[in-house]
């Protein structure tokens, strides 16, 4: 009875952990369950922090002082702004959707992740703000760091990598 409840006890741990989110996003990959994905990696998120790595983000435009809005500069700012907002929902658009078709063309293959990561999600890793990193060593020696953060409904979800260039290389490699 009491080896029951210690197991028990370890399979809530677990399920706590960064490495229980990693394990359904593998499983997700596996199975090409872009639902599941979807609840463990959040696309925007990632998205988002990846056009600012990129260098792609606009920066945030002041409005000019003592300059109403309907003035042509008021225009002409509140339309910057549209169109910032605008190329960032795009692109969230556009990745979700690529994402989905790959995940629905069974003729091309999903990346994998290594039931080693599993581990080193465990026992490694590092917490900057309020997101957790770990490494991943790509092939080409580069390495990227995934951004993990513990939700209020209790699961951990990807929202961040990083060195998205290598990422990208890597990827267009495959």
């Amino acid at each position: 009875m009491l080896c029951v409840l210690l197991g028990l006890g370890g399979v809530y741990a677990w399920m706590q952990t960064p490495s229980y989110s990693v394990y359904h996003i593998q499983q997700a990959l596996k199975t090409r369950n872009y639902e599941t994905l979807t609840q463990y990696v959040d696309i925007d998120s990632v998205v988002s922090y990846a056009l600012e790595d990129l260098g792609q983000s606009v920066p945030d435009v002041p409005q000019p002082r003592d300059t109403p809005p309907d003035s042509l500069v008021g225009l002409l700012h509140k339309g910057l702004k549209s169109l910032t907002q605008d190329v960032q929902d795009l692109a969230k658009a556009g990745v979700a959707f690529a994402i989905q078709q790959t995940f629905q063309n069974s003729e091309l293959t999903l990346p994998q992740i290594p039931t080693v990561a599993l581990i080193g999600t465990v026992i490694g890793g590092d917490t900057r703000e309020d997101i957790r990193y770990f490494s991943v060593p790509l092939d080409s020696g580069e390495e990227i760091e995934i951004g993990l953060r513990h939700t209020p409904e209790g699961r951990w979800r990807v929202v961040r990598v990083t060195n998205v260039r290598a990422l990208l290389k890597a990827v267009f490699r495959e």
